[in-house]
């Protein structure tokens, strides 16, 4: 028995509750000619539910040991570069549309320094990056209706800019 999947029989998973509660939800990354490329423009491209979820922070740390004293004692700390994830589901008319809109993902999230930025509502939060790694996924069912999914491991610098922008 074989098994025939058609354009439209497969499309990115269905919004949760929680990404339906997200009514004023942008997502966009810095271009290498100086713009902004949407993320989450739901024709090429859409941020997946797992993105934003969590991050993780280490600290750059100067430990002091003595001969005499047990333990040691920490001087100083600074916050280290933080581990975000970002997944983008990628769509396309065509395969060479698609692939074109994911090597221009790529291009943008390899840059040595770029910007993300992403609204929820009346907030902006902007991040200072650094060139992420990257993996993608295309499985034939993707494949087969132009689509892909690009998960970034986006490396960011610890400061958040925050501002508030009118609705």
């Amino acid at each position: 028995m074989a098994v025939v999947i058609t354009p439209g029989d497969i499309s990115p998973e269905q919004p949760t509750a929680q990404e339906k509660n997200l009514t004023n939800f942008t997502c966009a990354i810095s271009t290498p000619s100086g713009g902004w490329l949407d993320l989450n423009d739901t024709i090429n491209y859409r941020v997946t539910a797992e993105s934003f979820n969590s991050y993780s922070q280490s600290w750059r740390r100067t430990e002091v040991t003595s001969p005499w004293i047990a333990g040691k004692y920490l001087v100083h700390a600074v916050p280290d570069a933080v581990e975000e994830g970002v997944s983008v589901y990628v769509m396309g008319t065509s395969q060479t549309q698609m692939r074109g809109s994911i090597d221009y993902l790529i291009a943008c999230a390899t840059q040595l320094s770029y910007q993300v930025r992403y609204e929820l509502d009346e907030v902006r939060v902007t991040w200072d990056c650094l060139a992420a790694d990257f993996s993608v996924e295309m499985s034939r069912e993707l494949l087969n209706n132009a689509m892909a999914t690009v998960k970034l491991s986006v490396t960011r610098q610890p400061q958040v800019f925050l501002e508030r922008v009118a609705q």
